[in-house]
């Protein structure tokens, strides 16, 4: 019952203002900023991210600088590489809800339950995130409206670059 009222209301996991660093980590980001456009477009084209109006996305309570993360990757599989959303500085101001999730799962007597843990690294980018939780999603560099014109962005106005789906790191 208390992670079903969690995953009803994620902001139930935001502490306090009082409780939070006065300053928060700097968020490790390794793609140069044209790689990092190319990028955006790819994770938009596979319906990955949202851009959201810079505006939009959340800020830090105590400093009032904008929230976000980082990503960059580090050695898989010979020629792979896997990708790590470094939250670090979203995560310093929620509870922690680290556990072993599987061992946890209910379902109705008589039914099962089918998957693979083939590589867990491709299996989170195909969850969805909560909606509401968008807004502190953000990642990466603050973006120009006028390089996402094919995706409904205006030129002029400033985006960034939102995870809809749960991600390494997240």
């Amino acid at each position: 019952p208390e992670r079903a009222a969690v995953f009803r209301d994620l902001h139930t996991i935001v502490l306090p203002s009082v409780d939070l660093p006065r300053v928060g980590c700097r968020p490790c980001h390794r793609i140069g900023a044209q790689e990092e456009v190319d990028f955006v477009k790819k994770l938009l084209k596979h319906e990955m991210v949202e851009l959201l109006l810079e505006d939009a996305v959340e800020r830090h309570p105590v400093t009032g600088h904008l929230l976000r993360g980082g990503l960059f990757a580090v050695p898989h599989r010979k020629g792979r590489q896997r990708l790590i959303f470094d939250r670090r500085q979203l995560n310093e101001l929620e509870k922690d809800l680290s556990t072993d999730w599987f061992g946890e799962i209910l379902r109705p007597k008589g039914s099962g339950l089918r998957g693979s843990t083939d590589d867990l690294s491709n299996w989170f980018f195909q969850l969805r995130h909560e909606s509401a939780w968008l807004p502190r999603q953000a990642v990466g560099r603050r973006l120009n409206g006028a390089d996402f014109a094919d995706f409904g962005a205006v030129a002029g106005r400033h985006y960034r670059c939102c995870f809809k789906v749960v991600a390494m790191g997240d």
